[in-house]
């Protein structure tokens, strides 16, 4: 099972029952190494005859899943696949100079994940440049996440109204420094629940995935003023026979949390040796200011995208040195 189809149901799952998950028709079904290994690279894959997936961006896995009552789609590509100098001139461009080889790895390969998530819900791709407080932007009617790690990008995208997606993705290997600096991201109650969980560092690592990936869930604007400590959230202990289940980490309805979380729930999973977490939040347009519907449904693409068919400089191995 692919990266993309376990991700998805974690969107799917966070629905509870009744919700249906339906593998992307056209995704490959061999799995990926641990779980997160590379699958095929730009050019060394055609998307599918009627398929959806953007001229040259390569298929790679892709999943999609019903959540919310809308479509949700997920993909990935692997730091490394696409080389820096491959994305579009304007992505290059909103990356500062000064950026690190890894940044721009990392960057690179959130990019084209996004470009194939995109590609395959709306048919074109999108290249998203940052926007406001660093978020990617997205075309209009679509909102979206993105999360990578040193050697993963995973976007997810959906065009469903008044559906937001968030989604983050942790090591497991970052598990221990992040339990001895847990103050920071644990309010005292969630604290007390993780000491008493049979692995209190994954505790705590779950914790920290749910929560950014419910920070990303909102727009940008809400996320003015928020820390980790904003937000307590419970959830079951973990069943020791079933490493592979998603856990749900619901917000505690007796703790603050601001109004938009309020009923909020997240799903995570260990996917291969990372922390997955996903989250839905239901977000029609009367409940938010005016800004949120600014920033995610009438930003222009000039100014927040690159709607661009995939660079013929990129249709080379991965790794490959642009000239």
């Amino acid at each position: 099972m692919t990266v993309d189809v376990r991700v998805a149901e974690l969107f799917g799952a966070a629905t509870g029952p009744g919700s249906t998950f339906r593998p992307r028709a056209g995704a490959p079904a061999r799995g990926l190494g641990r779980g997160l290994g590379r699958g095929r690279g730009p050019g060394l894959s055609r998307a599918p005859r009627g398929g959806a997936v953007g001229r040259g961006v390569g298929a790679g896995a892709m999943a999609g899943t019903r959540a919310g009552g809308g479509a949700v789609t997920v993909a990935h590509a692997t730091v490394g696949e696409l080389p820096f100098a491959g994305l579009p001139a304007a992505v290059r461009a909103a990356l500062p100079e000064y950026a690190a080889p890894r940044r721009r790895g990392t960057y690179a390969a959130g990019r084209l994940a996004a470009a194939r998530a995109t590609a395959a819900l709306t048919g074109e791709p999108h290249w998203p440049l940052p926007g406001e407080r660093g978020a990617p932007g997205w075309p209009a009617g679509v909102r979206g996440t993105l999360t990578h790690t040193d050697e993963l990008a995973l976007c997810a995208v959906t065009a469903a109204d008044g559906l937001a997606v968030g989604l983050d993705m942790e090591p497991l290997a970052s598990a221990d420094g992040l339990y001895a600096a847990r103050r920071y991201a644990a309010t005292p109650a969630e604290l007390d629940r993780a000491r008493a969980d049979a692995r209190p560092e994954l505790a705590v690592l779950r914790l920290f995935c749910a929560k950014e990936a419910l920070y990303k869930a909102l727009p940008a604007p809400r996320q003015e003023g928020l820390a980790f400590r904003s937000v307590t959230l419970e959830w079951p202990e973990p069943d020791p026979s079933a490493a592979d289940e998603p856990v749900l980490l619901s917000v505690s309805p007796t703790a603050p949390a601001p109004a938009a979380l309020r009923g909020a729930t997240a799903r995570c999973r260990v996917i291969g040796d990372h922390m997955v977490a996903a989250v839905t939040l239901a977000a029609p347009r009367p409940a938010y200011a005016p800004e949120y519907a600014y920033e995610y449904e009438h930003e222009t693409d000039a100014r927040h995208a690159a709607d661009a068919p995939y660079p013929a400089d990129a249709e080379r191995a991965p790794g490959a040195t642009a000239p």
